[in-house]
Formats: structure tokens, sequence, C-alpha cells
């Protein structure tokens, strides 16, 4: 479930990029930057 969120946020991500959307972008990146933390951690320590 940890992958699949921020591949998600991604993918929403990308998607703000191609149709020009700040606020698609600006929450998803954010996202990404919160989640990407935990998932590196979770990774690290099992």
């Amino acid at each position: 479930m940890l992958v699949i969120f921020p591949t998600d946020a991604l993918l929403w991500f990308a998607y703000g990029v191609i149709k020009g959307g700040l606020a698609i972008v600006a929450a998803n990146g954010a996202t990404v930057v919160l989640v990407g933390p935990s998932l590196s951690l979770k990774k690290k320590n099992g």
C-alpha cells in the first residue's frame, strides 16, 4: 500500500504537469515529498 500511494501521486503529478493544473501539481508534489521519507524508512527498517 505504501508503494501504491506515492505511485498514484506521481501519476497525478504528471497529469497536472501535462494539463497545466497548478493545484494538482502542488498537491501531489507535496504528497510525494511527504510520503517519500516514510517509504525509504519502511524499506530500510522492514
